[in-house]
């Protein structure tokens, strides 16, 4: 039937036009909605016919497949006449069936788009679970438009990292039925509580950090910068660059390690070449850590030579 006969059929009103017809009737309007990922020509279509003569065509009449359905959201457009032809590649005769097929048919696919609260609750559980953490979840952020197809959906988050300034990665995976249907990169804004290291009291530039020292507070470190010190172990013993006051957070960059021999320490100066070996005393004119390469002046013969520190008390020379 050449397209002319499918404009005929439009031009019918109702179902009147096919009273007299004792076949199946086809119709389809120039609009329909899917929810599902395919499209079956029983999906778009109204068919009425006598269900105890004609059952089975029109079971197959519904059956037939239009293929994928649009993403959610997105519309997909097709031509009568490629219907009618995909009726006829299942093997059904045109002439089995009366029809009323617009020249176009837009199909929509229903839809909707992933909320922010979903999302965010889901994390907030994920984050719960996890009693190592201590983060307050305040809101989850991503780039664009997450859209989904409409059915329940489960949301897994994982976290990519730890907190900083307050912002945590996490990747979330949105799953139907066991199936992913969006996967993204987003960013939660958190409160990160932890007890991190101060100053009991007023310490000057050059001051060891002692244990005594030190006394512990519980902070957001999302309100401090990232190079924070969050451990006993990262001040204690460690030199200060700068004046720190009491109550005030160290930052890794505000203390130094102390060198293993330090400027002007009277050290052993340890010779060794070959299987001779002998000790002189020495003074280092440079301050150092364990094999740093340093200054040392000969205590007897004042020659200034360079060794590797090896020990607080000993410097290596070698040839």
């Amino acid at each position: 039937m050449k397209i002319v006969s499918l404009i005929s059929f439009i031009m019918c009103f109702g179902l009147n036009c096919f009273a007299a017809d004792p076949r199946p009737s086809l119709y389809i309007d120039s609009d329909k909605e899917v929810n599902s990922g395919e499209i079956l020509l029983g999906d778009i279509s109204f068919i009425r016919g006598n269900d105890q003569v004609y059952s089975k065509l029109i079971t197959d009449l519904k059956a037939v497949s239009l293929g994928d359905a649009p993403r959610p959201l997105a519309s997909k457009k097709f031509r009568g006449e490629d219907i009618l032809a995909a009726i006829e590649e299942k093997e059904i005769p045109r002439e089995a069936f009366g029809y009323s097929i617009p020249k176009e048919i837009t199909v929509r696919r229903s839809g909707r788009i992933l909320g922010q609260q979903e999302v965010l609750d889901s994390l907030k559980n994920k984050i719960s679970s996890d009693s190592s953490l201590d983060l307050q979840v305040k809101k989850v952020t991503w780039e664009s438009d997450q859209v989904l197809p409409l059915g329940a959906v489960r949301i897994d988050s994982e976290l990519l990292g730890g907190a900083t300034r307050g912002k945590l990665p996490v990747r979330i995976s949105v799953l139907m039925d066991d199936n992913v249907a969006a996967r993204f990169l987003a960013t939660a804004v958190v409160d990160d509580w932890k007890s991190i290291p101060i100053l009991n009291s007023r310490m000057e530039r050059g001051m060891l950090v002692n244990p005594s020292d030190i006394q512990m507070i519980r902070t957001n470190l999302a309100d401090l910068p990232p190079d924070i010190a969050t451990s006993v172990s990262e001040i204690s013993g460690k030199r200060l660059k700068k004046t720190v006051n009491y109550g005030e957070p160290l930052r890794r960059s505000d203390i130094d390690i102390p060198p293993v021999i330090e400027k002007g320490k009277i050290i052993k100066m340890r010779f060794q070449s070959g299987n001779f070996s002998a000790v002189a005393s020495g003074v280092a004119m440079q301050s150092g850590q364990t094999d740093d390469l340093i200054e040392v002046r000969n205590d007897r013969s004042n020659k200034v030579v360079k060794g590797k520190v090896i020990s607080p008390d000993e410097v290596l020379i070698s040839n």
